[in-house]
């Protein structure tokens, strides 16, 4: 007998370890107990999932193509309003969770991705955390882009008791399309049979509705003109500024539970959680950041990455009016990836023909191709300014060239357009004077004498205060004078080619503006080298690059991971800085203590950071608060660092400029061998921290912290950052 079992073990090892010899019969009985593996491993998850779905009373699900993250948060923040425990699972620009218990305010929690793959499997370690803080709502927001998977989770792990359909914009026609009405058929798969769903598309809503009658689905719709009956003064209730249909959607998912629309509103506004990658501007208009002498905001346009959403969004913003808002120094960041080149492509075109700025500050990776692709663009647009009588000779070389009005109209409409493209250039004396006189704080009005003249108008400035100019300032004076003449040369340029009236003096005025408009755009142009550069030194050198004195409005677009990840979180840390200062006034002792307290949380502060929480609790001191509540502020005030550690920031022009030094280069290149053995520490360690925080080990901040650090050590650059931290130590 032992013989036999010592046999029968020896030929299972060589049916395993031999690579030849082995019969079909015994192929097939491996084949079949890997197939039995995997079959009970999708049976574990389902019953998991199914347990877990059955201890939480309330699932609200939603899907979409355009503003479902959005809307996902809105919704967390209605439930959250009601004191009920919840867990709402969104993605957007990083995929987060968010955990709220009982009448207390909800958090955001990374959802930690090995090599930020996203897998429908994360659906189940979701609804297990909801399992385990005993939550009595879970709400989700389906991530899938194929129809199986996206009925997978549907219509059997989650079984929604609502469902939300945002819209079915046509997008990821490579998955979902190719035609529009492909798409609104893959998106009305969400639809779970007989059951409660809420949809605000309207261009497709017949297939949506056919769809539900398929599925015995109850389908309630929103007016298309529901979100234009919300007034403009209403949606700015709330903190960021939201999409009118998904507001109304809101409404109706409030009409559903029994809540009024006021009820809705004023909760969303309160305890709504922004994602990332909202459109909202940091920190607010009444507090800007104060940069050397320059007041700057932000304005988080990154998350869209196509050309429809973010005209919409420079709309939204007010900036479609170069002409009439030129006192605003108006910057693109240009968040660039070298994996996502159409994109590059599109919005180069975008930087060239749509949208009008004083600045584009290109950063991230690719920033070569990202240069060629604008010059393209730039070629382009320079070559299609033919004068009329040009592009009919071109058409039809024997016909008749084009009246002197008609050239003269267009000569006029050029020059007007393409001086209100390039946003930087004063076009008059009283925009010269309005845009010098910020530099000391001067009356516009005492520059009338100076004219354009530098150096009368350096001593005009320095007649406005008591310091003498210093070098930035006295360069800036030079060059917006420089730009001045060069417009006024222009003009004059035009109007003596419109004097002679014929065509070649038109067409060789036209070859000299293509020349002109091509060295003015370029000056506006600047790439920053780094990939590593940190968000408070890119702030820092954004600002530099701006005059001194004045009103800067930075825009980012294009995407939001990458380089631009650490700069947008810097500007959301900034707007939780600036939330926290205006409820130091609140009526409400307990939110001023909890607004204090979030304060003294914010750790590793810079100078700017400094700057604002002074200047806030310094307005607040100056109104009236109560003595033991003053007493706390004094407090903190004077526990804030005088040297806040700008020092150790790389100074703008210096570092970040240029590229890295060689052993930098030598690690970042070595990086890429050591991340597997990275990725799999992180991701244990994450799954400890998430299971730690499900059994209560670890409270809600700590849990918070360690899986922001994981998901931001594998965007890259963390070989780096240990070595730099290492040697810091030994000194």
């Amino acid at each position: 007998m032992r013989e036999r079992l010592l046999t029968a073990l020896n030929e299972a090892w060589e049916l395993v370890w031999s690579p030849q010899g082995n019969t079909l019969a015994e192929l097939a009985i491996v084949a079949f107990l890997v197939t039995l593996l995997f079959v009970r491993r999708l049976r574990v998850q389902q019953v998991r999932a199914e347990r877990a779905r059955g201890s939480i009373p309330l699932v609200i699900g939603g899907w979409g193509t355009r503003g479902k993250s959005g809307t996902e948060r809105k919704k967390a923040a209605l439930i959250s309003a009601l004191g009920v425990r919840l867990v709402s699972k969104t993605t957007g620009c990083e995929a987060m969770f968010i955990a709220g218990y009982d009448f207390d305010e909800a958090r955001e929690l990374y959802l930690f991705r090995p090599h930020d793959k996203a897998t429908i499997w994360e659906q189940v370690d979701v609804l297990e955390t909801a399992e385990a803080i005993e939550a009595d709502c879970f709400l989700w927001e389906c991530m899938g882009l194929n129809p199986d998977y996206v009925q997978t989770l549907q219509q059997v792990w989650t079984r929604d008791d609502l469902s939300t359909l945002v819209n079915a914009y046509p997008d990821h026609l490579d998955v979902q399309g190719p035609a529009g009405r492909d798409v609104a058929l893959t998106i009305s798969c969400f639809i779970p049979p007989r059951g409660n769903v809420i949809t605000a598309e309207v261009g497709m809503l017949p297939v949506i509705e056919q769809r539900a009658q398929e599925r015995e689905a109850r389908l309630r719709t929103i007016a298309a003109y529901a979100g234009g009956l919300i007034c403009p003064d209403v949606l700015e209730r709330a903190p960021y500024r939201v999409h009118p249909s998904n507001m109304a959607l809101t409404f109706k998912i409030g009409e559903e539970l029994g809540l009024e629309r006021d009820f809705v509103l004023k909760e969303i506004a309160d305890f709504i959680i922004p994602d990332l990658g909202v459109l909202k501007t940091y920190p607010s208009a009444q507090r800007a950041l104060h940069i050397s002498t320059r007041e700057v905001i932000f304005s988080n346009s990154m998350s869209a990455n196509e050309r429809a959403g973010t005209l919409f969004n420079w709309r939204r913003l007010q900036l479609h009016t170069p002409l009439e808002e030129r006192d605003e120094w108006v910057v693109c960041v240009i968040n660039n990836r070298a994996d996502r080149v159409p994109r590059s492509r599109e919005f180069a075109q975008i930087m060239v023909d749509d949208v009008a700025a004083c600045g584009f500050v290109v950063i991230g990776t690719n920033l070569e191709g990202m240069r060629g692709f604008v010059e393209e663009a730039l070629e382009a647009r320079l070559t299609r300014l033919q004068p009329p009588s040009a592009r009919a000779g071109e058409r039809e070389p024997g016909a008749a060239r084009s009246t002197q009005d008609m050239v003269r109209v267009w000569a006029e409409q050029v020059f007007e357009r393409d001086t209100a493209t390039l946003r930087f250039l004063p076009l008059d004396l009283p925009a010269l004077h309005r845009r010098l006189a910020r530099v000391t704080g001067a009356d516009p009005e005492a520059l009338a004498a100076a004219g354009d003249d530098a150096a009368k108008l350096g001593a005009a400035l320095q007649a406005a205060r008591e310091e003498p100019l210093n070098e930035d300032e006295r360069a800036w004076i030079e060059r917006c004078c420089g730009w001045y003449a060069s417009v006024r040369e222009h003009r004059q340029a035009l109007d003596a080619a419109l004097a002679a009236g014929s065509g070649a003096s038109i067409e060789s005025w036209a070859r000299k503006h293509r020349e002109w408009y091509r060295g003015l755009f370029w000056e506006g142009f600047f790439a920053v080298e780094d990939t590593m550069i940190k968000g408070p030194a890119l702030i820092r050198l954004i600002s530099r690059r701006c005059p001194p004195g004045a009103k800067v409005h930075v825009v980012g677009m294009q995407n939001i991971k990458g380089t631009g990840l650490d700069f947008a979180l810097r500007w959301v840390r900034l707007g939780g800085i600036d939330r926290s200062l205006g409820r130091l006034t609140s009526f409400n002792a307990a939110m001023q203590a909890r607004a204090l307290e979030s304060l003294r949380e914010t750790k590793d502060l810079v100078d700017f950071e400094v700057d604002l929480i002074r200047r806030g609790i310094e307005e607040v001191l100056e109104g009236e608060v109560s003595l033991g509540f003053r007493r706390e502020l004094t407090t903190y005030l004077e526990s804030l660092p005088s040297d806040p550690g700008q020092a150790a920031l790389p100074k703008p022009d210096a570092a970040a400029t240029r590229p890295p030094p060689g052993w930098i280069k030598l690690l970042v290149k070595f990086e890429p061998l050591l991340d597997w053995a990275a990725s799999v520490w992180r991701t244990g360690r994450a799954r400890r921290a998430t299971q730690d925080f499900r059994d209560e080990r670890i409270s809600m901040d700590r849990a918070v912290d360690v899986l922001h650090d994981m998901t931001v050590q594998q965007k890259g650059g963390w070989l780096k950052a240990w070595a730099k931290g290492y040697l810091a130590r030994r000194k």
